[in-house]
């Protein structure tokens, strides 16, 4: 299933203690899901993962993209503009969940190294639709050796989606883009549907570890998957 969006925090320091990282997790987990539920209308899932030490921070919403490509199949206008709508819904919700995060660590401007909003699966198929129809619309004007530098990008970024999706979902994608010529015009990029996974792998339920590196210093890491349905 496509990743439909992730918030990423970085701060330093954050030393925390075992109970207040599962503390923090828990608030962040309410804050993540407060705004799925006012930004997605359909059930979807979130992966929280923190490191401490340093904080770093990846909340990520998973979800199908499958009625997306559905209504792509028939309309490639409407596909487009669809892709669109979740790489703003991406957007929306990775600023508001950077925003509530940042508030419970209460860190300082000092503190805050990055935050960045991602779009994930959404992104990568929108850039994939623009590089596509540049490439349709510079046919005539590029040599043989810019032409296939530019289908190298595109596979490359096709390659990506394709480890975020089920293999019904890629089928679905290959339908939507076959609308662009170039697309067409392309070599194979999706592996054998019997190698793609039908589920994407499983973080723990909940997970807390120690990580140690080379030096003696170890850092807690708390992973998890929650559920959230919209309300009735």
């Amino acid at each position: 299933m496509a990743k439909l969006a992730q918030a990423y925090i970085y701060l330093r320091p954050f030393e925390v203690s075992e109970p207040r990282l599962i503390g923090f997790a828990r608030a962040t987990e309410a804050t993540a899901a407060e705004v799925a539920q006012r930004v997605y209308d359909v059930e979807i899932s979130i992966d929280v993962d923190l490191e401490a030490g340093s904080l770093k921070a990846r909340i990520t919403v998973i979800g199908s993209i499958a009625v997306f490509l559905y209504a792509g199949i028939a309309d490639y206008k409407g596909f487009k503009e669809s892709i669109g709508e979740l790489c703003k819904d991406a957007r929306e919700y990775a600023y508001d969940v950077c925003g509530g995060v940042l508030r419970l660590t209460g860190a300082s401007e000092k503190e805050m190294v990055k935050t960045e909003k991602r779009t994930m699966t959404p992104g990568r198929a929108s850039r994939v639709i623009d590089r596509l129809e540049k490439l349709e619309a510079t046919r005539s004007t590029l040599n043989e050796r810019q032409r296939h530098q530019e289908v190298q990008k595109i596979l490359r970024a096709l390659k990506a989606i394709e480890k975020d999706l089920t293999s019904d979902e890629v089928a679905l994608l290959d339908k939507a883009l076959q609308h662009n010529k170039e697309y067409r015009n392309l070599p194979p990029w999706q592996k054998p549907q019997s190698q793609l996974p039908d589920l994407p792998a499983e973080m723990p339920r909940v997970g807390i570890t120690v990580e140690s590196a080379a030096a003696p210093a170890k850092r807690l890491r708390y992973r998890n998957r929650i559920v959230v349905r919209q309300k009735p």
